[in-house]
């Protein structure tokens, strides 16, 4: 199975440098460097304009309800019946008996 993915990718990447080579003829040293300047330039704009408007639209009110969700305040957890209330309250009836009384 992957030796045929890995054929079909192959015979893709041919297709495309054929189809490139017959719109430009075969193209001399100084046309490839200019193309390629030409897309690699293209895709760092790209890349830029992405990570700019990102960015701007995390601190715009608009960008910011459809990015981030709202976040809701954590409720305080009841634990009336955990191990240290359970301790503070044994405490609070040792220290409320008289001191004659304490065992």
């Amino acid at each position: 199975m992957k030796a045929k993915i890995f054929e079909f990718l192959r015979d893709a990447a041919d297709e495309i440098t054929y189809g490139i080579r017959c719109l430009c003829g075969k193209p001399s040293p100084m046309k490839r460097f200019i193309m390629v300047l030409i897309a690699g330039s293209a895709m760092g704009f790209a890349s830029v304009f992405i990570l700019v408007s990102s960015i701007y639209n995390l601190g715009h009110s608009n960008g910011q309800n459809a990015i981030i969700p709202e976040i809701n305040l954590m409720r305080q957890l009841n634990l009336k019946n955990d191990s240290i209330n359970q301790l503070k309250q044994k405490l609070y009836e040792y220290e409320q008996q008289p001191a004659g009384k304490r065992e």
